[in-house]
């Protein structure tokens, strides 16, 4: 009842049906999952920034090495306009791109970046969008179906005052079927008694 009540608390604040949300342990376990959910092929790439925190760097090079997937890394400045940062990601993008990794705020300069410009721009290219949420959820207004980011990891922690040890993803509704279990076990199942 409890995990129940927290995956409700987590789709208010993000304005998203319950379903839509999985609980964690934290922010990088929510980017794990969504990193190493998908069907990687050899060759596929990843595109990222130069800003990103360890826990969405770290799952990405490691489906890197373990797959053969390409890292594509944008170099973002802190003079950088919005329309600026989508040209670069534009430029990185190619028809081997399956995901972009970003940060909604990063952590290191605190640019929050535009996530529904972010995401429209990459759905013209077919790109799924995962989002860093450690420094945005609990911050800004969120509606995340409206946003059109596809996988939104959170933390309980920083901005919504919560403990350690509990975090959130969400997996937008027409992607569910696109991640392969990371994680399996009793919890796993959908009536665990």
């Amino acid at each position: 009842e409890s995990a129940d009540a927290i995956r409700n608390h987590y789709a208010n604040i993000v304005n998203a049906p319950v379903e839509t949300i999985a609980l964690t342990h934290h922010t990088t376990d929510g980017m794990n999952i969504a990193i190493h959910g998908l069907n990687w092929q050899s060759g596929d790439e990843l595109v990222t920034t130069n800003w990103e925190h360890q826990g969405g760097y770290v799952p990405s090079y490691v489906v890197g090495r373990r797959h053969q997937v390409g890292i594509r890394m944008v170099d973002l400045d802190y003079w950088d306009d919005m329309q600026t940062i989508i040209d670069k990601f534009e430029a990185a993008i190619t028809p081997r791109t399956r995901l972009l990794v970003i940060s909604h705020v990063t952590w290191n300069t605190g640019l929050r970046l535009d996530l529904k410009v972010i995401c429209d721009m990459a759905h013209k290219h077919g790109v799924l969008v995962l989002a860093d949420a450690a420094q945005s959820v609990g911050m800004i207004p969120l509606d995340l179906p409206a946003s059109g980011v596809y996988f939104y990891a959170m933390p309980a922690q920083k901005w919504l005052c919560g403990p350690e040890g509990i975090g959130a993803l969400y997996v937008r509704h027409d992607r569910v079927s696109q991640l392969e279990m990371t994680y399996s076990g009793f919890l796993s199942l959908s009536d665990p008694t």
